[in-house]
């Protein structure tokens, strides 16, 4: 038997010898043999690719639903990437499914495939549209019909290749009981020559047909590693081999599928990291490292072009010890500008024998490090590359492939957003840096400025003292004037001072507080009796004993000294000021009330704000530094309590002060 022999070549010498029966069931034993090859090919090589192909459009389309009702209902950014890849596969199964269908199939396919194109331009719809807690519902009342549509053409579609499935196999097992009489009959009739014929026939026929039968089995069962032994005649061989081939393919394509998965994956996963940190060289450090891993790179090697007065930083990530070194560390990415520009990636499959448009310089740092098939992606946020993405195999036989170049220039756009963020975090930090120093040089300043200062104060304090005291002599009545001039500026100076050291104080953070029993209703006495003013009518309204609270009587003082210097100096002459005393709820309650000039209302929430001033005052060229309502604040918020304004413009204000009687634990 050589190679060229068929089933009917072999039998017709095999039993040229017997009488026209035998020859007429050789015939008809050769017949049932071809229509089982041609059953076997048309049910491997179109029914069950179409059924497959059928299938997966409908996985996808099924998939796409969850995706876009869950991310219609939650909101889930991750639902929504499942319904855009959901969509992408099934673009990929629908255009299998148009090329595996014969002219028979080809109206039904259309049809599911369109109603699927429908309901996804619908969901699509809904997806470009602000979330709210009705669109999902929305959708639902939509889409429903159209989905439904899908699924019965699909169903139908299935239901005719299902049937047209159990047709081909019941031609091949009447093709086989077919063969199988026949050689009995021809074995019965021969008899003794027949009997040799059918130990031959069994062993160079029957047994490959069997084995390729069972093969087939095997493959139906879903063990898709299965493989026919290409034995037996040409024609069987044939068809072993056919079914191999498609095996392989079937193989390959899932393979195929399973490997965009896993990138898809790695490509999120990425992604994630990079989005993960602040930091540029955070981010470039996760994007190598995940690139290399789930890659298959030998070395990654991440570039980022000078920007803002800072060098090109480079990152690598080796796969193992045996490569060392940043290969493309200081070399420029710009000649990847038109390719980033044309959102393309650059690649050699053997970087020994091709040069695909890269620089030498670039070209032998690669060979240098090794490198066989490179990967060099580019990322940025504006009209040039700030980086590119480099991945290299030593391998030889491992080129990039198209899917892995793709899920690579996914993570270099998240590389690029990420970079981007990782900048403007740095340079918002170097800023908030330099705000803090210039502010700690400023509270020094004030510091340093408040406490020189004190000293010539004194002396001014103490000389004008002496004059007014007729010392040195009697004075004037025009010196009197000049000398109650000098204490009245110089009271005004001392309180500038103090209250820029106290303001020093609470940024430095050595502001204290020391409690103490201390009669509230006359402290705040003392300091009407020391602030009242000639011109206006300051009346105070307190309890008739003691008001006993633990406070610090100095800075309550600075309180009400403070609220009550305010009151006067925003009220006219003639105008009123008073000042109440009380006990509520266990809280002292001061409350310093004008009928001055007023707060503008829109200005009124800037008042605590340090140096701030209200613009009719300054209008008016009322004297002032915009200090002490923030002073009385920090006081305030020290002993536990709260402090609120009222005011209507050209009415007057009120200053409410809320104390604890007892200590309260301020944070």
């Amino acid at each position: 038997m050589t190679g060229r022999d068929t089933v009917s070549r072999y039998l017709y010498r095999a039993f040229a010898v017997m009488v026209g029966l035998i020859l007429v069931t050789g015939v008809v034993a050769t017949t049932a043999a071809v229509e089982q090859f041609r059953v076997v090919a048309a049910l491997t090589a179109q029914v069950m690719p179409e059924r497959l192909a059928n299938a997966e459009v409908r996985a996808a389309l099924n998939e796409a639903q969850r995706g876009i009702r869950g991310y219609l209902l939650t909101g889930d950014p991750t639902l929504d990437t499942v319904y855009a890849d959901a969509r992408h596969d099934f673009t990929i199964a629908a255009a299998d499914l148009r090329r595996l269908a014969p002219p028979a199939d080809r109206a039904a396919v259309a049809l599911q495939v369109d109603q699927a194109g429908a309901w996804l331009r619908v969901a699509d719809e809904h997806r470009r549209r602000p979330l709210d807690g009705d669109r999902g519902l929305a959708f639902a009342r939509q889409a429903r019909p159209l989905f439904d549509q899908f699924l019965a053409s699909n169903a139908g579609l299935e239901r005719d290749l299902a049937d047209r499935s159990d047709d081909l196999r019941e031609r091949t097992r009447r093709a086989e009981v077919l063969a199988i009489w026949i050689l009995g009959a021809a074995t019965a009739l021969g008899v003794l020559v027949s009997v040799v014929i059918a130990v031959l026939v069994g062993r160079r026929i029957t047994r490959p047909l069997a084995a390729l039968v069972a093969t087939l089995s095997q493959l139906r069962g879903g063990d898709l590693s299965a493989r026919a032994p290409v034995a037996g005649p040409a024609d069987v061989r044939a068809v072993a081999s056919t079914l191999n081939t498609l095996s392989e393919e079937n193989e390959q394509a899932r393979a195929a599928a399973r490997s965009r998965t896993r990138l898809r994956d790695a490509a999120r996963e990425a992604g994630l990291r990079v989005r993960e940190h602040l930091s540029v060289a955070s981010a470039l450090d996760a994007a190598a490292e995940v690139l290399g891993r789930e890659f298959g790179a030998d070395l990654v090697m991440v570039r980022l072009a000078a920007a803002d007065g800072q060098e090109q930083r480079s990152i690598c990530w080796p796969a193992d010890d045996s490569v060392t070194g940043c290969a493309l560390s200081g070399l420029p990415v710009s000649w990847l500008a038109d390719r980033f520009v044309r959102g393309e990636a650059w690649r050699a499959g053997d970087l020994r024998a091709e040069t695909n448009g890269v620089p030498a310089e670039e070209r032998a740092a690669l060979l240098a490090a090794g490198a066989v098939s490179a990967l060099t992606v580019p990322f940025g946020s504006g009209p040039a590359p700030d980086g590119a993405i480099t991945m290299v195999r030593t391998r030889p036989g491992e080129p990039w492939q198209p899917g892995e170049v793709e899920a690579a220039e996914w993570v270099a756009a998240d590389v690029g957003r990420g970079v981007q963020q990782g900048r403007l975090y740095e340079q918002e930090q170097r800023l908030v840096g330099e705000l803090r120093e210039l502010d700690r040089s400023k509270s020094a300043f004030l510091s340093t400025v408040s406490h020189e200062l004190r000293t010539p104060l004194t002396s001014i304090s103490g000389f004008a003292e002496l004059l007014h005291d007729t010392t040195a002599g009697p004075l004037t009545d025009e010196q009197l004037r000049m000398v109650d001039a000098i204490e009245r500026n110089t009271n005004r100076l001392r309180v500038l001072i103090e209250d820029l050291l106290t303001l020093s104080r609470v940024e430095a953070g050595t502001f204290r507080t020391v409690r103490q029993p201390v009669d509230v209703a006359e402290l705040v006495a003392q300091a009407v009796r020391t602030v009242s003013p000639a011109g206006l009518t300051v009346r105070l309204e307190g309890p008739a004993g003691p008001l006993m609270a633990m406070v610090d009587p100095y800075q309550i003082d600075r309180v009400t000294v403070n609220l009550l210097s305010n009151a006067v100096k925003f009220t006219p002459a003639g105008g009123h000021v008073t000042v109440r005393v009380r006990d509520i709820d266990d809280d002292v309650v001061l409350s310093v009330s004008d009928d001055g000039i007023g707060i503008p209302t829109g200005e009124q929430p800037e008042l605590f704000n340090r140096f701030f001033r209200a613009s009719n005052a300054v209008v008016r060229s009322i004297p002032g530094t915009g200090l002490g309502l923030t002073i009385v604040r920090t006081i305030v918020s020290n002993h536990g309590g709260d402090v609120t304004v009222h005011s209507r413009p050209g009415e007057g204000t009120t200053v409410t002060v809320r104390l604890p009687r007892t200590p309260v634990l301020v944070p």
